[in-house]
């Protein structure tokens, strides 16, 4: 009877529609098992991975530029219909090979894919802490985002923290000169090495010490988590 289960055409699909669609959650759990810190990258990834993982049930327009706890993808009036259900290439051509066969229990199977998608979904969204300031904060940190945050989200940070004790009007100038300063004309003691960081080549700078404590402080919290 297992054996029967096992083999039958109905079970080759959904492990090939597995073996597609949960590609992303393998990356993303295999980029944060990492050794080098990766603190800074973790709230853009976990919100980056909700996003594609709606859309392969939901339209771009519903997705975009929105923010995710606005997203009402539990409505099925809003999802993709039937055939616009991302399957994947081998699981959509497997069952188009095998209709003859299967096409009494398709609406059963797709069913039970639409039902995965909501289900994987919700369940990101409970278990990440998206809503997480510090976290959010934290990719000031990335030297690519050097030019692409406010001065006040590092403020903010400093004040998730008030052992840091900050001296807030001393501390915006120096964000303000972290982001209009080229990276050679910084201060070195403000300059921390990260390996990894393209092609090895790592030279990462923080607007300030105070920020260098907060990182270390989220990442052994987050990291013990």
């Amino acid at each position: 009877m297992l054996a029967e289960h096992l083999t039958s055409k109905k079970t080759k699909f959904f492990f090939l529609f597995l073996s597609q669609v949960l590609k992303p959650l393998a990356e993303f759990n295999v980029m944060f098992q990492a050794e080098g810190v990766m603190i800074h990258r973790l709230h853009r990834e976990m919100t980056s991975l909700v996003r594609r993982f709606m859309g392969r049930f939901l339209p771009a327009s519903l997705i975009a530029d929105v923010p995710l706890k606005d997203i009402k993808f539990k409505e099925a009036s809003l999802q993709f219909p039937d055939k616009e259900l991302f399957l994947g290439a081998a699981a959509q051509t497997f069952l188009e090979d095998n209709m003859d066969e299967l096409s009494s229990s398709v609406p059963m199977m797709i069913k039970a894919v639409r039902d995965f998608f909501v289900a994987v979904t919700t369940k990101m969204m409970t278990a990440f802490p998206l809503d997480n300031i510090i976290l959010q904060n934290l990719t000031v940190l990335d030297p690519e985002s050097q030019h692409q945050f406010s001065p006040n989200s590092v403020i903010e940070l400093g004040r998730s923290l008030p052992q840091l004790r900050l001296d807030l009007d001393s501390f915006r100038e120096e964000v303000v000169e972290y982001q209009v300063l080229g990276r050679e004309d910084l201060p070195q003691e403000q300059c921390i090495i990260r390996e990894g960081v393209q092609h090895g080549a790592a030279h990462s700078y923080t607007p300030s010490r105070a920020v260098l404590l907060a990182a270390k402080h989220c990442t052994f919290k987050y990291n013990h988590q």
